[in-house]
Order: structure tokens, then C-alpha cells, then sequence
């Protein structure tokens, strides 16, 4: 399966140059992306609804200067594992080359990103390719933290349609009080393993 839920939709901004502080670029950001790790596909529901998140320059502004990387087109909404571990990597010698030969870092905005990498049935990312074997060990794409936040988006699916049938009046009155119990335990469940993430990452 594709290792993100949704592909991003980087909106064309009519003044393409803009400070990454600007406070609306990451709202921006958060939208295109649908509120996901470009890289990743974490959900940053669990780095508190995006604030832990960060603006990523996908050309790197060490290499290239603030002038020619300070631009939309160029941040990347990222979860903070994915932007620490791609750091200033980039294997062109310019901004175009974000691949050579068989290494390098796919736009994540492209519809080709999804040829590189897969996640199988457990929610584990792979490479398909070679330049996808870069991806993974570069971003750190193979860390257990991105299958088990992959799980817990899950789970906060299935609570949505839980809740939704509940309200719906469609679990029988009979099983209201298991639902609820079921419901809670899972709710429960959920935070007990978001807090222990977030103290490992820490």
C-alpha cells in the first residue's frame, strides 16, 4: 500500500518568495499536505495537531542561501524525525538535482513519490528502488515509531466511525454499554502508547 493516506497538493502562491516565519505559511502547509508528514505520512494529530511539526526546506538553506531557498515552492511540511534526519543532505549540485543516478530524495509533491517506498500490511515502510533504499536509510524512514504512529491513526479512524455510528443511533441499545467501554479502552490504549512515543523521542 502507498506509505501516505493522501498526496499533497503544494498550492502555487502568487508571491512564491516568503519567509518560512511567516505565520501563514505552515497553515498553508498543514493544508496541502492534509495535516501529514510529506516524507513519513505521520499524522500530526500526535505532535500536538501540528505544533510539534516543522517547515523543512526540501533544497537544503545551508547549501544554497536563504535567497534561492525561502520560497513555497520549496518548504516541505515535515514531522520533526523525518526534518532532523534529512538534515542538509542532498546529493545534487544544485537546486534542481534532488536525484543523481540512483540516490537522492524524490519531491515529495510528486505523484511519482509513491514508486519509490511502500508500507506493508503491518504499517513498515520499504524501499522499492534503490533511490528508495536512500530515502529510507536517510530519512530514518525504517524507525519503529513511523509503523506504530501509522497504527494509531488507525485506530483514531475506527474510534471516528465508532462514534459515528453511536451517534447515528445505530449500535443496538443492548451494546451501548459494551460499546462504550470498548470505545474508552481503545481512547485509553491510544494515549498510553502516544505518551510513551513521544518520551522515547524525547
Amino acid at each position: 500500500m502507498t506509505i501516505r493516506r493522501n498526496q499533497p497538493r503544494k498550492r502555487v502562491l502568487k508571491i512564491d518568495k516568503i519567509g518560512f516565519s511567516s505565520p501563514s505559511v505552515k497553515e498553508f502547509l498543514r493544508e496541502d499536505f492534509c495535516g501529514h508528514c510529506a516524507y513519513c505520512g505521520d499524522s500530526d494529530f500526535f505532535y500536538g495537531l501540528g505544533k510539534g511539526f516543522h517547515i523543512d526546506h526540501f533544497a537544503p538553506k545551508s547549501l544554497f542561501g536563504t535567497s534561492a531557498t525561502n520560497k513555497y515552492s520549496n518548504y516541505v511540511y515535515s514531522c520533526p524525525s523525518c526534518n532532523v534526519a534529512k538534515s542538509n543532505t542532498w546529493i545534487g549540485k544544485t537546486i534542481q538535482e534532488n536525484i543523481v543516478g540512483d540516490e537522492g530524495f524524490a519531491d515529495p509533491c510528486s505523484s511519482d513519490y509513491e514508486k519509490y517506498l511502500y508500507r506493508d500490511s503491518h504499517g513498515s515502510i520499504h524501499a522499492v528502488t534503490k533511490i528508495g533504499d536512500y530515502m529510507v536509510n536517510n530519512l530514518k524512514l525504517f524507525l519503529p515509531t513511523h509503523q506504530a504512529f501509522y497504527e494509531l491513526e488507525e485506530i483514531e479512524i475506527l474510534l471516528k466511525r465508532m462514534s459515528s455510528d453511536y451517534v447515528s443511533g445505530l449500535i443496538p441499545v443492548s451494546c451501548e454499554m459494551k460499546f462504550l467501554e470498548a470505545e474508552n479502552t481503545l481512547i485509553l490504549f491510544m494515549w498510553n502508547i502516544i505518551d510513551y512515543l513521544s518520551k522515547r523521542q524525547s
